[in-house]
């Protein structure tokens, strides 16, 4: 089950105890869970919801009575997106009320497989007086695990405009860790996978058709790279990409292979790699 289910069906059961004029909105078929954990040994719990063009921040107590509740437009909210070429995944969502604001964070290592490894997120408490008071997520509590699916979709959200694809190729990152952000999101259930894998495919051999135009002599040894490609995909489709679903592997191992070939011709191209 992948996380984005399973937060949905915590939503559910954790709206269910809300107070009923909240309950009402919060099943609305437009609400979304962008961020939820439980703080203070499950003594408490933090969720960031969408609600269609607002966004709503929530505080509740173990019984999941709302102590806290503040609601901002989606256009208006105060996002913070992490940089493209740090070495976490930092997002960072805040709300305020009068002069006291809470900084809700979702940090991830990019390190990890899928972007859910060194996971970890929780609320700042901003005082008036500009003091921090930093309240951790209880371990393996954040739900959605991979931030892609929550928090750090506001960006897209906020905009159509917003091209994640084209973001991460104008940063510092690799081919392969773009490719990494993409083929996490195209694992939400708001995508159809398959639809969403063959868009990023198309992405990636346009990518790879530009650069290798920068590097002509490699037309050779590209007919040979895209043989070893066909076999080992035809094989790595679905022993290591994905079991279940052959197209979804194949796609996902011929984006994979397409990437890396992109990070390959970068180097080529400023002299750090010499084979073809």
């Amino acid at each position: 089950m992948r996380p984005v289910i399973i937060s949905l069906l915590v939503k559910t059961v954790y709206l269910c105890c809300f107070p009923v004029s909240l309950a009402a909105d919060s099943h609305s078929d437009e609400s979304e869970v962008l961020f939820q954990c439980s703080l203070n040994n499950a003594a408490n719990t933090v969720s960031v919801i969408l609600f269609s063009d607002n966004v709503q921040y929530f505080y509740s107590n173990a019984e999941g009575r709302v102590e806290l509740s503040i609601k901002s437009p989606l256009s208006d909210v105060d996002y913070t997106p992490f940089a493209w070429d740090s070495p976490d995944v930092a997002e960072r969502i805040t709300f305020h009320n009068g002069e006291t604001s809470y900084e809700v964070f979702h940090i991830m290592n990019r390190s990890g497989i899928n972007f859910t490894d060194g996971s970890n997120g929780g609320v700042v408490v901003i005082a008036p007086s500009g003091q921090r008071t930093e309240i951790l997520c209880d371990e393996n509590s954040i739900m959605p695990v991979n931030v892609f699916h929550g928090i750090g979709r506001m960006a897209s959200l906020r905009s159509e405009d917003y091209d994640a694809f084209q973001q991460c190729l104008s940063s510092e990152l690799s081919a392969t860790a773009c490719l990494n952000v993409e083929a996490s999101s195209c694992s939400l259930d708001i995508y159809d996978q398959t639809e969403c894998l063959t868009v990023e495919y198309d992405r990636w051999r346009a990518v790879l058709a530009e650069k290798l135009s920068a590097a002509t002599e490699l037309d050779h040894a590209q007919h040979l790279w895209e043989a070893s490609r066909d076999a080992d995909c035809g094989l790595s489709a679905w022993v290591v990409y994905n079991p279940f679903e052959e197209d979804v592997g194949m796609l996902s191992c011929l984006s994979d292979y397409t990437a890396r070939r992109v990070d390959f011709v970068n180097n080529y191209i400023v002299g750090i790699e010499f084979d073809g």
